[in-house]
């Protein structure tokens, strides 16, 4: 489903902006995933930076269980934020997301100088689709936890959904400054450029992400996506 050429920058904007835009947008919200490259389905999660593992129950843990036992443990003590975060990260694995929106906004608002409660309270309402209410809690988790690369990173994710594409690539670059080299990071600003019409820069920052260490399969697809619609 490639778009294979275009007659001037404008037009790359327009069409990469549909194709591209499904892509990201619904990598974003609550369905996680994106659509097709040469029939093979590909999967965003880790790319857009967005997704943890279930707090201190580790990444290993089965989903269902990890949110059975921090739900335990937040409804004994709701007023222990750490508890409330991990029990959000689990409800995300699992696509509750309302229920994570629910738990971390309570908690991000019972504890506005909490860094980790409103890193997890807007990346709860970037997976629920709800990225411009997201945006205040990503500006206050960057304010407390300057140096947070995960913080950066997310707040770039969410700009993208609003189509703040030049915001949003100030903020992956804030967040390389902590983190040089993530391909997750550097993924998402290929993506960015993608959204924003730019396929050349999108293509240059895709192959940078694919050759960093720790690129996976993923990514690939990601810079064949854009490769395809750049005809």
């Amino acid at each position: 489903m490639a778009v294979r050429s275009f007659a001037s920058r404008s037009s790359v904007a327009r069409g990469a902006s549909v194709v591209l835009c499904a892509a990201l947008m619904s990598a974003c919200a609550s369905s996680g995933k994106n659509l097709s490259v040469d029939g093979k389905r590909a999967d965003y999660e880790k790319e857009i930076g967005v997704f943890t593992n279930p707090g201190a129950a580790g990444g290993d843990i089965d989903p269902v269980a990890a949110a059975a036992y921090w739900g335990t443990q937040y409804d004994r003590n709701p007023a222990d934020v750490n508890a409330a975060i991990a029990y959000s990260a689990a409800l995300r694995k699992i696509r509750s997301n309302d229920e994570a929106v629910k738990v971390m906004t309570r908690a991000a608002n019972s504890n506005p100088e909490h860094a980790g409660a409103n890193l997890e309270a807007g990346k709860t309402l970037v997976e629920a689709g709800r990225a411009f209410e997201a945006v205040r809690y990503f500006e206050k988790a960057v304010e407390l936890s300057p140096q947070d690369w995960r913080a950066f990173s997310s707040f770039g994710v969410a700009l993208d959904q609003i189509g703040e594409h030049d915001l949003a690539r100030t903020k992956y670059d804030q967040a390389l400054m902590f983190a040089p080299d993530s391909p997750m990071i550097l993924n998402n600003k290929g993506l960015s450029f993608a959204l924003d019409g730019d396929l050349d820069s999108a293509k240059q920052t895709l192959r940078r992400a694919a050759s960093a260490r720790g690129a996976d399969a993923r990514i690939r697809q990601n810079l064949a996506l854009v490769l395809a619609i750049k005809g």
